[in-house]
């Protein structure tokens, strides 16, 4: 068995002895059912853009042209890009709507 390295700033502290618990496969987690039911649309949670792009399934520039033509609003935090959840959701809905409207 390899253990890890151990940093510097543990070394002699008494935690670089202790023994080391191998998963063999992924972890179960407890609340692994809350987390895999995903956002409703009334449930707010604040998207990086990365997020954004993956749930639109669009570019970058894509996701930049929908914030210069006003359809998604970003917000900033301590300089880091934001989207509303929500908004992002609203945007979803909408095109949905108007695409079954087509014939």
């Amino acid at each position: 068995m390899i253990r890890p390295s151990v940093p510097p700033a543990v070394r002699g502290t008494g935690y670089d002895s202790a023994p080391l618990v191998y998963a063999a496969g992924p972890v179960a987690n407890a609340d692994r059912a809350e987390h895999t039911r995903g956002l409703g649309l009334n449930d707010r949670r604040l998207l990086i853009r990365d997020e954004v792009v993956l749930l639109l399934h669009l570019t970058d520039q894509q996701v930049q042209q929908l914030i210069n033509t006003r359809q998604l609003t970003p917000f900033f935090i301590a300089g880091e890009e934001r989207f509303d959840s929500r908004d992002v959701y609203r945007l979803i809905e909408s095109y949905m709507s108007t695409a079954s409207r087509r014939p």
